[in-house]
């Protein structure tokens, strides 16, 4: 072949290769285009009764006009269906372990841990007791979800990558989203349970509760209740340094943390609310910023939802649902905090001593059943997984024993959606009495009225309180109940407190000896609720833009008494004996006091408590990690006032051996935590920001098995302000998944703040609309803006 002849035979080839590529892509658009929701034009939609229109805003926020409740709730289901589908499915799949399914084989071990509890069938027992008005709802929900799935011309993008196509919806799957949030928000196998048993097993019980308080002096209770912490047990209680020496525990290994989570506020929430008095306007406001794992797309989706002359309604939906689960209705708003009650007990089985297939009741022997769950495997064979079950629950094995687990979410009536009772309710009054139906994890209850009414109660299924019985630890099977109970009308609440306030951060907020079972220690740190008391103590009024102040506030109160003791550590000579350490005492005096992304002192003063509160504990805890090495802090997270104690006490018997006083300690912390830096994080150590630790980069579940699929689908990965111990949240982990603060009747002046965007489509021109404002904190309306987009539905 001549050379112009292969020249032009390598132009016609790169041509067919570039024209194959253009037409693959032009390909790929078109699917992906074919999945976007239909945001304008007329539609007919089975069973509806009458019109209804979808306007949308500039950020995709859809406000729904119906002049019914069931057309409402019907194409609320096509809305969230075309613009949420793939997040629904997940949802209904990851609590009835069904994502093997769409993953295959790489979903098996995830299905069969959330088959434990057989969530689908009791999804299923739940949704056929509903009564007929919340049943017909449903359907009308789940027949909308349909129609939407059906109207796409493709089906949703993420299935194309799968190659699987998306399943209908179901009324049971509605139940099943809501068991996801309990499985989110409680510990559905009673992991802490089992972690404070071995506590108790072994160290004297004085050190057990010394260990397992339900409260710090950082407190800030809503009834005013204090918890003093209890006195260091003397060394003829137990002298821990003694025994690890006896036992040869001091090695630094022997009791090692590896990482900072049992030290962090974990998932849960800020709600607060203020009295017609103490605002500005006259009008009693309520706050909420709910903090949970960040995705794409977000977990909540804003809505307007109205009902001609009937109901008016703003706030997030879940999608899978069709209630407002936080907002306002104009005549009542509402938001919630996890209350972090104590919803699951281990029941210790006691076996026949000749066939371990049997196990001690009240009422005798009885012989464990099994339930057999059929895993379905996408491009595999099925896989049958055996539970055993017992009449406390299914069974697990630990440390040699087996337990019988009960959880509240298994309870029939403890999912339902009874929430939605609230689009009718008037005031405060009604809506604290209204909460005991509630079916979904129990939570903070914060709501307010257009009188100027405010009041907290805990919402949703608690189970009855047990006051004699020490429920955090294995129950003997003579103490357990076969079912969990509801707590009812001896629920705590609080309306129109003295001073105008109410502030809950997930931690304690009434008396914890009166009312066990609330937290039992499993609160939150009381400092991020006392910081927001405090922000709304400074102002002798408060009005949306001071509530947003608070929401933002990531001023690090909680860490100053940490950053005195890291900067009276580090003296000269400390100093000297690393160059690093040098440099950390340069950098101290730059302390900002706030968990700015930039700020380099506030990470090594907060990494420094870490290391402190790993090695206090080590001492505490060696011989308790000899014996079960994995033992856990899990959800430990009242030690800050324990340790905080023991440092300033200094008791040389609660002192790991490694260490000849809490002088080295300290100074072991310091190496601890340069180190445990410097492996995740190679660098000078004046480059460590807070910034470079504190990101999260808010995924789409696809980018875990396509990582190249990031670019194009993910949030930016923006180092933001903020921590695990103050009003403005921001952790690994995630964040506020949503922001507002609104005044029913006044919801013109209120705003709300969403991560990612309203659609779950890349495509979409909401997949990211608004994201900007939540990250950066400038706030946007809370109620929808100028219509940009209308959908007509017709009969």
């Amino acid at each position: 072949m001549s050379p112009s002849k292969t020249k032009r035979w390598a132009w016609r080839s790169l041509f067919a290769i570039a024209s194959l590529c253009a037409l693959i892509v032009a390909g790929l658009y078109g699917v992906l285009n074919a999945s976007l929701a239909q945001l304008d034009g007329y539609l007919q939609l089975p069973m509806l009764k009458h019109p209804v229109s979808v306007q949308r805003d500039a950020l995709g926020v859809p406000t729904i006009t119906a002049a019914s409740r069931l057309d409402l709730a019907r194409v609320t289901g096509f809305v969230h269906a075309q613009e949420r589908f793939f997040q629904m499915d997940l949802l209904r799949r990851d609590a009835a372990g069904e994502l093997s399914q769409l993953f295959g084989g790489a979903g098996l071990s995830h299905d069969k841990k959330r088959r434990f509890h057989g969530l689908r069938g009791i999804a299923r027992v739940s949704a056929s007791q509903l009564g007929a008005a919340d049943r017909e709802l449903l359907e009308a929900y789940t027949a909308g979800v349909n129609s939407g799935l059906k109207a796409l011309t493709a089906k949703p993008f993420e299935y194309f990558a799968l190659n699987q196509s998306p399943a209908p919806w179901r009324v049971e799957d509605t139940i099943l989203v809501i068991h996801a949030m309990w499985l989110t928000l409680t510990d559905e196998n009673a992991d802490r349970d089992l972690n404070l048993t071995r506590l108790h097993e072994v160290v004297p019980a004085q050190i057990y509760d010394y260990l397992t308080q339900r409260g710090t002096d950082l407190d800030a209770a809503l009834d005013g209740s204090e918890w003093p912490v209890l006195p260091i047990p003397d060394a003829h209680v137990y002298n821990a340094r003694a025994r690890a020496e006896a036992l040869s525990l001091a090695a630094p290994a022997s009791a090692a943390i590896g990482s900072d989570a049992h030290l962090e506020g974990l998932q849960g929430s800020n709600n607060w609310a203020v009295t017609a008095k103490r605002s500005a306007h006259g009008g009693a406001i309520v706050a909420n910023d709910m903090h949970l794992m960040l995705r794409v797309p977000n977990l909540w989706f804003r809505a307007r939802l109205q009902v001609t002359g009937k109901l008016d309604m703003t706030g997030v939906t879940l999608p899978g649902t069709p209630a407002i689960v936080a907002g306002s209705t104009g005549k009542i708003a509402w938001g919630f905090t996890n209350s972090y009650a104590d919803t699951a007990d281990l029941v210790r089985l006691e076996l026949h001593p000749d066939d371990p297939r049997q196990y001690l009741t009240q009422s005798g022997y009885k012989q464990l059943s099994v339930r057999t769950e059929v895993i379905e495997i996408a491009g595999g064979e099925a896989v049958a997984h055996a539970i055993d079950k017992s009449i406390w629950g299914p069974v697990r094995d630990a440390d040699g024993v087996r337990y019988a687990v009960q959880w509240m979410a298994r309870e029939v009536h403890a999912s339902n959606i009874a929430l939605m009772r609230f689009e009718h309710l008037d005031n405060v009054a009604q809506a604290l009495d209204g909460a005991r139906a509630v079916g979904m994890p129990p939570q903070n209850l914060v709501v307010v009225d257009t009188a100027g009414n405010a009041g907290w109660a805990i919402a949703g299924a608690l189970p009855a309180l047990r006051s004699q019985i020490d429920r955090r630890r294995a129950l003997a099977f003579d103490q357990a109940s076969v079912t969990l109970g509801r707590i009812g009308a001896a629920a705590p609440s609080l309306v129109n407190p003295a001073d105008g306030n109410l502030y809950s951060a997930n931690s304690r907020l009434v008396d914890a000896n009166s009312h066990p079972g609330l937290g039992d220690g499993s609160y939150a740190l009381g400092a991020r609720q006392a910081q927001i008391r405090d922000g709304l103590r400074a102002h002798a009024k408060v009005d949306e833009a001071v509530m947003l102040d608070i929401a933002l506030d990531d001023r690090a109160l909680f860490l100053e008494r940490w950053r005195a003791l890291l900067a009276a550590s580090l003296t000269a000579s400390v100093a000297r004996r690393d160059p690093r350490f040098q440099k950390i005492r340069e950098l101290l005096p730059s302390w900002s006091g706030r968990a700015l992304p930039e700020d380099v002192a506030y990470r090594w003063v907060r990494e420094f408590r870490t290391s402190v509160t790993d090695l206090v504990m080590q001492g505490l805890l060696a011989e308790v990690r000899a014996r079960y090495p994995d033992f856990e802090l899990l959800k430990m997270r009242q030690l800050e006032g324990v340790v905080w104690q023991i440092l300033g006490a200094r008791p040389q018997h609660l002192l790991s051996p490694q260490f000849a006083d809490y002088d080295a300690l300290l100074v072991g912390a310091l190496k601890r935590c340069v180190q445990r830096v410097a492996d995740e994080f190679p660098g000078p150590v004046q480059e460590r920001t807070h910034g470079e630790y504190n990101r999260s980069p808010i995924a789409h579940p696809l980018t875990r098995a396509v990582p190249q699929l990031a670019k194009f689908l993910n949030m930016p990965d923006e180092a933001q302000p903020g921590d695990a111990f103050m009003p403005r949240v921001r952790r690994r982990w995630g964040g506020a998944s949503q922001r507002f603060a609104v005044s029913p009747g006044k919801e013109q002046l209120g705003y709300f703040h969403m991560p990612a965007g309203q659609s779950g489509h890349p495509l979409s021109p909401f997949y990211r609309a608004g994201h900007s404002a939540w990250v950066h904190g400038v706030a946007t309306p809370f109620l929808p803006g100028t219509k940009q987009h209308l959908l007509q539905f017709l009969p």
